[in-house]
């Protein structure tokens, strides 16, 4: 796509840039606005920085230096950027390094690509009965447990009704990685590591419930998910506003031989009504166990076995193969709301060949070669695990754009494209820039950690060019950086 004003483009080569008065925005956006909007025209840059004086001023007001931000703005259709500040510096990019996973996995494996579980027995089942029955994984990221619930359906009316042995679980198509403490919530749900037979996001959904009864002070607590998990409920009512209710939790999970019992004490605030809390409390086997034994026991089927480790017979009867939706469905998932789980899920199926295990090694080794062929060196790249979860990650504001640039040109564009989060509309950026002229006009993926925040997508413009955004801030204060994220988004679209 060619950008269509070439004077505006030798213009902002030149250090200016003219834009008019757009409608009024939402007010959640009026600070930025005011920043920008002016019935006449004006230059946008100070003449002693790189930058538009409306980022600069924001900027300044948020008391982060210049130093510590990188900007890249660039139409698809220019060999240039319009924008480029600090571009070269290795930055960590928080979630915007799923970009990298997911426009790889789309061109390495196929929009179409899928997972597939496969379920085996000792020998052919005889009257509908079977001894142990294995469950092999291979990483999908979106066996939920609407999902399971099928596949045992499936089962079942495959004529499978009675398994006299046990339950074996294969996870052998990753490395096993130990669960890290990365932000002091070990048991949130976005910590869970890779697990080649994730079940449900391995995670556990608590309902929190107030008794109606006002006079009843009582929080009642229960598992929408099938599990063994046994819940020591310490927590008492709050008055006052809701706010940011999950950190007035204090959980603490313990694990005694295949029980596991997790304590929940604190403070809940009334004013929160009904809401729901993903944990991931419990082993793989206790949150796969949990919910087989419930969903097959709910469809008439027996089981009196034991739930373990191991892997399927080496003449095994294949008795199902079951696919997970396809990779494009995939990736809009860990785009959109930044799903740090399915993220790494996909990082180690890049890694694992049909005859070795994923690893974190392997997946990023396989990715980087991809990016070469295409021509896209980054040297200052670091991907740890293809989530946003790293201290260790890095890349450079030129390298994202170099991405974005690529990706534009692709033929898994619409597909990655459509994955983005649209400003004031859905995902991760919902919230942000409501009923402004970027409403609806900007896909930005973004990512936020302690001392982090940053975007990177692409805006269309008035008329109807679209332009790539990458906008990184590492600094203490970078929580005050949005506002000055909005500013930009904002100009674009004006």
């Amino acid at each position: 796509m060619q950008y269509n004003s070439l004077a505006s483009v030798l213009l902002c080569y030149a250090g200016c840039f003219f834009v008019s008065l757009y409608s009024p925005v939402a007010a959640a956006d009026k600070r930025a606005a005011n920043a920008i909007a002016d019935a006449k025209p004006f230059n946008a840059f100070k003449a002693e920085s790189s930058l538009p004086y409306f980022v600069t001023d924001a900027l300044e007001k948020a008391r982060i230096p210049e130093e510590k931000v990188a900007i890249v703005v660039q139409p698809v259709g220019a060999s240039r950027p319009l924008i480029s500040h600090n571009a070269d510096v290795a930055m960590n990019p928080a979630s915007v390094i799923k970009l990298f996973p997911t426009y790889a996995g789309l061109g390495l494996l196929g929009v179409n690509y899928t997972w597939n579980t496969r379920v085996w027995s000792d020998e052919p089942p005889e009257e509908g009965r079977v001894h142990n029955i294995y469950v092999q994984g291979s990483g999908d990221p979106k066996l939920n447990l609407e999902q399971f619930w099928l596949m045992l359906r499936r089962l079942k009316i495959n004529g499978i009704k009675n398994i006299s042995g046990d339950l074996v679980l294969d996870r052998g198509r990753f490395v096993r990685q130990r669960q890290r403490n990365f932000d002091g919530n070990p048991l949130r749900a976005y910590n869970k590591m890779p697990d080649a037979l994730l079940v449900s996001y391995g995670a556990q959904n608590l309902i929190f419930k107030p008794q109606e009864e006002e006079e009843d002070e009582e929080l009642k607590i229960s598992t929408l998910t099938p599990t063994l998990l046994r819940i020591e409920n310490n927590v008492g009512l709050s008055k006052g506003r809701c706010g940011y209710w999950k950190n007035k939790l204090k959980l603490n999970a313990m694990r005694t031989g295949q029980h596991t019992r997790l304590e929940i004490s604190g403070k809940y605030p009334r004013a929160c009504g009904e809401r729901i809390l993903n944990l991931v409390a419990l082993s793989g086997n206790q949150q796969v166990g949990g919910i087989f034994r419930d969903l097959w026991k709910s469809m008439g089927g027996t089981f009196k076995g034991k739930i373990r480790s191991g892997g399927k017979p080496r003449n095994g009867h294949l008795l199902l193969n079951w696919y997970s939706p396809p990779l494009s469905e995939i990736v809009y998932d860990i785009n959109k709301y930044s799903n740090n789980v399915m993220a790494r899920q996909l990082f180690l199926t890049l890694g694992a060949g049909k005859r070795h295990q994923g690893s974190l090694g392997k997946g990023s080794s396989r990715l980087k070669d991809w990016l070469a062929s295409r021509g896209l060196n980054f040297p200052e790249l670091v991907i740890e695990n293809g989530s946003g979860l790293s201290r260790k990650a890095r890349a450079s504001a030129a390298s994202v754009n170099r991405l974005l640039i690529d990706a534009w040109s692709s033929k898994v564009m619409p597909e990655f494209l459509a994955s983005l989060p649209l400003a004031g509309v859905d995902g991760t950026m919902r919230r942000r820039l409501r009923g402004s002229s970027a409403s609806g006009r900007a896909r930005i993926k973004t990512g936020t950690l302690t001392g982090v925040k940053t975007m990177a997508g692409y805006a269309m413009d008035r008329n109807g060019n679209y332009v790539t955004v990458v906008f990184m801030v590492n600094h203490r204060k970078a929580s005050a950086a949005e506002e000055a994220m909005n500013a930009l988004l904002l100009w674009i679209a004006s």
